[in-house]
């Protein structure tokens, strides 16, 4: 009886250290910054299963049975979060249940043609282009513009977003706020675009 008791014992001092070593103990991100983005159309369990693929987590059934039992799950936002050098698994939790998300930028530089800006939409890592394909007469006529030609229209500005915006104010001219946007970070909804003018719809 004593034997089976230390061995009980010993057994769940191991599984508290392991539990331990999983949620406590850093985890050195894949590179530098690691991006985690968290959509409104994403589960807890996928945002986990990756997490757990790249290695940024050690186990996924942990991380969503802890989120599940300290009400992490209710709480996370919807947002770009950015980990450097090492995180823990109650880090990873911790930022999107706080809402406290980074941001992106997109940079439109004075003198820049609209096709130069369409190409630095294709190429930044945190937009998806969804108008690719357009003519410049699509989508100016999905931004509900009326002009001939996009050229001039786009404001040149550092546009800061978090994740899941819709885009359109980057128009330096008025028209109607939060219509349906060419460019995204991601498949959610939402209607959020700033500058460092704070140009806000």
């Amino acid at each position: 009886m004593k034997m089976f008791s230390r061995f009980l014992m010993a057994l769940v001092a191991a599984a508290l250290l392991w539990l331990g070593w999983v949620v406590v103990v850093p985890v050195t991100v894949p590179h530098a910054p690691y991006k985690l983005t968290v959509g409104p159309n994403r589960t807890l369990n996928q945002v986990a299963h990756e997490l757990e693929k790249e290695g940024v987590i050690r186990n996924r059934q942990v991380m969503v049975l802890l989120a599940r039992l300290s009400g992490a799950d209710r709480k996370i936002k919807a947002g770009l979060y950015l980990f450097n050098d090492s995180v823990s698994m109650l880090d990873v939790l911790k930022r999107p249940a706080e809402g406290h998300p980074d941001e992106a930028s997109l940079t439109i530089i004075e003198g820049w043609t609209f096709h130069q800006f369409r190409q630095a939409v294709d190429k930044s890592p945190d937009l998806q282009h969804l108008a690719r394909g357009w003519s410049d007469a699509q989508l100016m006529q999905e931004l509900g513009v009326t002009a001939d030609h996009p050229e001039g229209l786009f404001f040149p500005s550092t546009y800061l977003f978090t994740a899941y915006p819709v885009i359109s104010n980057c128009i330096d001219a008025p028209i109607a706020p939060c219509k349906p946007s060419w460019m995204r970070l991601g498949p959610g909804d939402g209607a959020i675009c700033h500058t460092r003018r704070r140009m806000s719809c």
